[in-house]
């Protein structure tokens, strides 16, 4: 055999492979994005309600919503905007300590003010969040809201998410769009403006422990320690 007879693959079989491994690569892709939707619909709903069973949980008069008993000692402020990246961050790494070691024992509570951007989706969410909150579940609505940052969510796929959490579907669409959430947005307007007027806040993420504006939002469980200390 010649050296010239050396089959080498045809442009034809080239695209051919191309074309195998990107079709191998999409469903591979698929399936990990269907395993993380069951998550944020099923299993990781069920996770979120268990982690608030118990825990108290209310509003303020001014409006915003609270978690733990409004008798601590230690009084946390969070400002907050579901699209923010320390925002995300705070609730994946932080809150889980705050709740675990201060607020399930009755040593603090969080007020938490859901602050709207012009961030794409940060609208949207804050409405759902507060129409939540009419219906005593803003904080497993404030879970499921994280856990899509970034990702982009469908009605359909808000709906099953209301409808898991036990709420009435109906209700909460007619809040969305209704004098209500606009009248929770202005509510926490106004207590961002009195911050604002302070000079305490300017932007999302800002923790306030006591009252008292923290510089970093990553010491408030120090300085909810420190708080606590006789």
């Amino acid at each position: 055999m010649s050296k010239q007879a050396k089959r080498k693959n045809s442009p034809q079989q080239i695209v051919f492979l191309i074309i195998t491994i990107f079709v191998v690569l999409a469903m591979a892709a698929g399936a990990v994005v269907s395993l993380l939707d069951a998550e944020r619909t099923s299993t990781g709903l069920d996770a979120i309600i268990a982690r608030y069973a118990g825990v108290p949980t209310g509003v303020t008069e001014g409006g915003l919503p609270y978690l733990g008993s409004p008798g601590a000692p230690v009084l946390v402020h969070e400002i907050s905007d579901f699209t923010c990246d320390d925002c995300a961050t705070f609730h994946d790494e932080v809150l889980p300590l705050l709740l675990d070691e201060h607020i399930k024992n009755g040593d603090a509570w969080l007020i938490y003010a859901p602050a709207a951007s012009d961030r794409a989706g940060s609208e949207p969410s804050t409405r759902a969040a507060v129409c939540a909150l009419r219906q005593g579940k803003f904080w497993e609505m404030h879970d499921w809201l994280y856990g899509w940052r970034g990702l982009g969510y469908t009605e359909a796929e808000l709906v099953e998410a209301v409808e898991a959490l036990g709420m009435n579907t109906n209700a909460f669409l007619a809040c969305l769009v209704g004098p209500e959430s606009e009248l929770a947005l202005q509510n926490v307007e106004k207590f961002l403006d009195e911050k604002r007027a302070d000079g305490t806040f300017t932007d999302t993420l800002t923790v306030y422990v006591n009252n008292e504006v923290l510089s970093s939002w990553r010491s408030v469980i120090a300085a909810v320690g420190a708080a606590l200390q006789p």
